[in-house]
């Protein structure tokens, strides 16, 4: 039965999930700090915490993007605790708006860009992001 139940929550996803090379600071009674993005969609992203926050909890999240050491606040809640394996978490973004969305949309965007394919995330496509033609 809860295989069933957790098939039923991947497939419902409404964003992609990718893997991506960013770090995150998380803030909730505890302070995560440079964490690795295990994935990350513009809906929420998961990362092994040592010391999870309760499903439920709302934390400060700040996604460090390294290729422009640049980076992003939201607000997040924990969604989700994995046991299988250990403290693997999912958080859901809260108010990921305006030019906070842009920037991880073009983040995850030239992440999974690969030459040659046509790619589009949330809108964006290729010409979008190298507009030479």
């Amino acid at each position: 039965m809860m295989m069933k139940k957790w098939k039923s929550f991947y497939l419902n996803r409404v964003y992609p999930r990718f893997e991506v090379q960013a770090t995150v600071d998380l803030q909730g009674e505890n302070l995560l700090l440079f964490h690795k993005i295990e994935n990350i969609s513009l809906g929420g992203l998961s990362l092994f915490a040592p010391e999870p926050e309760p499903v439920g909890s709302v934390v400060e999240i700040v996604i460090n993007f390294p290729e422009d050491d640049s980076e992003i606040l939201v607000q997040g809640e924990v969604v989700w605790i994995s046991e299988n394996p250990c403290c693997l978490i999912g958080v859901r973004f809260l108010n990921l708006t305006g030019w906070n969305r842009e920037r991880l949309n073009r983040y995850i965007f030239e992440s999974v860009r690969i030459p040659n394919r046509h790619v589009e995330i949330d809108g964006l496509e290729d010409d979008d992001i190298n507009p030479s033609h």
